[in-house]
């Protein structure tokens, strides 16, 4: 009777390719008009498996405040990533995600990431009073500007009304982050995942027949 021996070799673990949500809930955060200063929101991410980002999608409502229809052409807003708990640097990462754009509609109510057909910073010129909806694609790429980094930062979306006329409030905001976790580390002894090879049945038949 024929037997064929098996051999499991050990190859090397690969990392998982996740996406986390994180939101700041309600808000309602008024901007202060005419400022130069932007004015942060943060979220403090410090619990993600997420080690390697390769994608990042952001969601914001801005819009006028109740009863002050606001001016959409004097807002710049942006995203900031820095290390938990460190100062602010130069060199931190960040994305542009809309800078004054045309228009003296009400805001905004979008998802903002790469990849969608409409720019945020040409979508809207010949609205007046209501609030952009839908998905469009950032002002600066957000994929680029955080690739490779981890998750795990301090994120501030910061928002600025650069000219007099009309008053803003950030309603809410949130952010979708995808990328890859750490590979998984082997039981000593399991071998992990491995592949099946035909290894020694020539051999095995030969010493049966001495």
């Amino acid at each position: 009777m024929k037997r064929l021996l098996f051999l499991l070799l050990p190859l090397g673990a690969s990392a998982a390719l996740v996406s986390e949500t994180y939101s700041s809930a309600t808000l309602n955060l008024a901007i202060p008009d005419f400022q130069s200063v932007l004015t942060p929101s943060l979220l403090s991410i410090g619990g993600s498996a997420i080690v390697s980002l390769s994608r990042v999608e952001v969601a914001f409502e801005l819009t006028g405040t109740p009863g002050a229809p606001g001016f959409a052409g004097d807002m710049v807003v942006s995203l900031l990533r820095t290390p938990l708990g460190q100062p602010l640097s130069a060199a931190d990462a960040k994305a542009v995600l809309l800078d004054r754009v045309s228009g003296a509609f009400n805001g905004w109510n979008v998802l903002v990431r790469d990849g969608e057909t409409a720019g945020i910073q040409t979508a809207a010129p010949t609205l007046v009073s209501a609030v952009l909806a839908g998905g469009f694609a950032p002002a600066e790429s957000l994929d680029a500007a955080f690739a490779g980094l981890s998750a795990n930062a301090d994120w501030r979306l910061n928002v600025g009304d650069l000219s007099a006329g009309g008053t803003m409030q950030l309603v809410r905001w949130s952010g979708s982050l995808t990328g890859e976790t750490a590979p998984a580390v082997p039981e000593a002894g399991t071998g992990g995942a491995g592949v099946m090879v035909l290894a020694g049945g020539c051999w095995w038949l030969r010493t049966r027949r001495r």
